[in-house]
């Protein structure tokens, strides 16, 4: 009797420690009662986010939920996560008769926005053509945030149907993309992709990532971390400060016909076009790379690589290898 009821007692403090209180998450079941459809649910979910700190993750039940105002950010991270795409639903009205309805809603993310608008420019993605138009996103302003989504067929992004994008307030043409991606992206000139972290099967072509500004934000213009079957063609990046691209633990990945350039001398700090770390099976070939330290620089434990008819103009070393990697036997540069 007494080992029965110490296991009950464990058991309620197993089950309270998962849906008690806490201060990085808000469990609104109760907003699913409060919240009507009318115009008062953005005044209920704005009384949330200002009672919380950082990193708080805000539940949204089942319903519909209208907001007649944006919703205003203070904190350095707050998400919101919708009970199911099906169920869960936002629609942004700032004036009658011209509502937005927002479905379907996985998650959105909010870092460190002042303010924010919402949109919806989901389109469906067929199995024969998956690609994601991208147009609307290139007049966004400073501090909007969209939410794209789509039904993906492909067994890879079965799970992840929400794609979320965001403009950053600092720039208007820097175009921030959360995971997952499409397996075909064109996000247009003038943007750059922050975090490109899609594990399986990636392929983007002909498009621009450039930045004119400064700081820990603008070090890599292209990051693929942790991913396989990267491909990429057509690619032209500038002005970041570290790297161009930047691959780590990415095995089978193809960079052709791009471009690399950055307008400072290379003799006032260390960057490279191509940061391979822990990488095997890369293929570079026929791309351009101006004015960094070292066009290539392979830094920990790369395998089977190959470098084929690549320009470097005022690089001061073509590559660099800061360790024994191993190149395939028809590698060249």
């Amino acid at each position: 009797m007494g080992k029965t009821f110490i296991h009950f007692v464990l058991l309620v403090l197993l089950v309270k420690s998962f849906t008690g209180a806490n201060p990085t998450i808000y469990n609104g079941r109760d907003l699913g009662a409060k919240a009507d459809g009318q115009s008062n649910d953005a005044r209920i979910i704005q009384e949330i986010l200002d009672q919380h700190g950082p990193e708080t993750t805000v539940f949204l039940p089942a319903g519909t939920y209208l907001l007649t105002q944006p919703l205003v950010i203070r904190n350095d991270h707050i998400a919101i996560i919708g009970e199911s795409p099906e169920k869960t639903i936002l629609i942004f009205a700032p004036e009658k008769n011209q509502s937005k309805r927002l479905q379907p809603l996985a998650a959105i993310n909010i870092w460190g926005l002042a303010e924010f608008q919402w949109y919806n420019i989901s389109q469906k993605v067929t199995e024969d053509r998956q690609v994601i138009e991208t147009d609307r996103l290139t007049n966004f302003s400073p501090g909007t945030l969209a939410e794209v989504a789509a039904d993906f067929t492909e067994t890879d992004f079965r799970r992840q149907k929400t794609i979320l994008v965001r403009v950053a307030k600092t720039d208007g043409n820097r175009l921030f993309l959360e995971e997952p991606l499409p397996a075909t992206f064109s996000p247009g000139p003038n943007c750059r992709i922050q975090r490109y972290l899609p594990k399986k099967n990636i392929r983007l072509e002909n498009f621009t990532l450039q930045t004119s500004g400064q700081g820990k934000n603008n070090l890599c213009g292209l990051q693929s971390v942790i991913a396989e079957n990267v491909n990429i063609k057509n690619l032209r990046i500038a002005g970041f400060e570290k790297a161009a691209v930047y691959l780590k633990q990415v095995y089978g990945c193809q960079i052709t016909s791009s471009t690399f350039i950055l307008k400072e001398s290379p003799e006032r700090r260390q960057n490279c076009a191509l940061y391979l770390d822990r990488t095997s099976r890369i293929i570079f070939e026929n791309n351009h790379m101006e004015n960094y330290s070292t066009g290539i620089l392979l830094n920990h434990f790369n395998f089977y690589y190959q470098f084929h008819q690549n320009t470097f103009i005022n690089c001061r070393q073509p590559i660099t290898d800061r360790e024994k990697s191993k190149p395939a036997l028809t590698s060249g540069w």
